[in-house]
């Protein structure tokens, strides 16, 4: 099923571009549709004059035939595949490069994409950047970097060999459950060319989608490539991925205690447990593992695998303001005793898009929520149908 599978992208203009006032070259797409599941990065060539629009038409028209011809173009070899989208490409650029005047090489760009569909995939790499693949909790190399006699060089889907150079990849999906696409810039950072191995800040970066939507991820993506990427490469920094599900059967509910307006932190590690999924004690609650490790910052510790955190992560009340905590939970009370909405929202003084914000971020959180009513209200039966029933169409 097409959505077995979750993606997220992020491009980011890197400090040499910002210098010259130039636009991102990179550019980066995820498309379900069809019961296909496709990611695209492409990397436009920095001495090419419309090097952003080649990437962005190769990723485009990349994405396109995946899309519409995945198991025609499955079944064929992967030197016919090859020829069958280098070929697709190159018309659409030089049909662009016609109307602009120009050549075709004024379009290079790099290629890498992943396209799943009902246990398959097929994937392709031409040029420099790295596309890796995660089999349980560890992240491995795909296809490599191919940059040609010197580092600063590479291959590009415009070229005449283009053909011999995009590396095909295809196969059962069976234990692979994630798929990682990176451009040049970002190998700076996440990959160790001398030991041909990626960072395992990749699998981390792609456990993100386990737990948080796309909009989510992307932000993060932003945040820490340009944090932590950025300054150590002049060039812009993409990634792509592409995460399979995981069943949420296992992985308990949690849910926090309350008193008078402040997180019980005694109370609530009873309920909380061990994220960390390299732990023994991942997903079981109820065990001596966690211990408090900060009170004031209402932080929690597993003594087992050492890792800390705030008891509020992955929460609906994560990062929500201690003064805020009580009108939230009277908010959510009201929810499950009243079915007009906007009487609930004047009664509670709340902007219609704030409210509107607040409904979303509580349909994501549905079960957390109708737990933690039962908690800290001694809810039952008919209100938690009535607090439920405000969620049908907010996912």
């Amino acid at each position: 099923m097409s959505n077995d599978w979750v993606s997220a992208v992020q491009s980011v203009q890197g400090i040499g571009h910002r210098k010259s006032n130039t636009v991102c070259q990179d550019k980066t797409l995820a498309i379900v549709e069809r019961g296909v599941n496709v990611i695209a990065l492409s990397d436009g060539a920095g001495s090419a004059h419309h090097a952003d629009l080649g990437a962005d038409l190769a990723v485009q028209k990349t994405c396109a035939l995946l899309i519409d011809y995945f198991d025609s173009i499955y079944e064929k070899e992967s030197a016919v595949i090859a020829q069958v989208i280098v070929q697709h490409i190159q018309v659409a650029l030089g049909e662009r490069a016609e109307e602009l005047g120009g050549s075709i090489k004024d379009f290079a760009a790099t290629l890498l994409f992943v396209a799943v569909r009902q246990g398959r995939y097929i994937a392709g790499h031409i040029g420099d950047g790295v596309i890796g693949f995660s089999q349980q909790r560890a992240v491995q190399v795909l296809s490599q970097p191919e940059n040609g006699a010197y580092i600063n060089l590479t291959y590009f889907i415009t070229s005449k060999e283009a053909i011999e150079h995009l590396r095909i990849y295809k196969g059962d999906i069976e234990s692979i459950n994630g798929f990682l696409l990176l451009s040049d810039g970002s190998t700076a950072s996440l990959y160790n060319r001398r030991g041909g191995e990626l960072s395992r800040a990749g699998m981390t970066m792609l456990q993100w989608l386990d737990r948080h939507s796309r909009e989510e991820v992307e932000a993060a993506l932003l945040e820490n490539i340009t944090q932590w990427l950025l300054p150590k490469t002049s060039d812009d920094c993409s990634i792509a991925m592409l995460r399979r599900r995981r069943p949420s059967e296992g992985r308990p509910v949690r849910a926090l205690i309350f008193e008078q307006g402040r997180i019980a932190l005694r109370a609530s590690i009873a309920r909380q447990y061990c994220d960390n999924e390299e732990c023994d004690y991942y997903a079981k609650v109820g065990q001596s593992n966690l211990q408090i490790a900060d009170r004031k910052r209402g932080e929690i510790y597993c003594n087992h695998c050492r890792q800390r955190r705030s008891i509020t992560k992955n929460s609906f009340f994560y990062r929500l303001r201690r003064k805020n905590i009580q009108r939230t939970l009277d908010c959510l009370y009201d929810l499950s005793q009243q079915d007009d909405l906007e009487g609930i929202r004047k009664k509670h003084r709340i902007r219609k898009g704030t409210f509107q914000v607040f409904l979303h971020k509580a349909a994501q959180h549905l079960e957390e929520l109708k737990l933690t009513l039962r908690l800290n209200f001694d809810l039952e039966g008919e209100a938690l149908v009535r607090f439920e029933k405000h969620f049908k169409y907010s996912e």
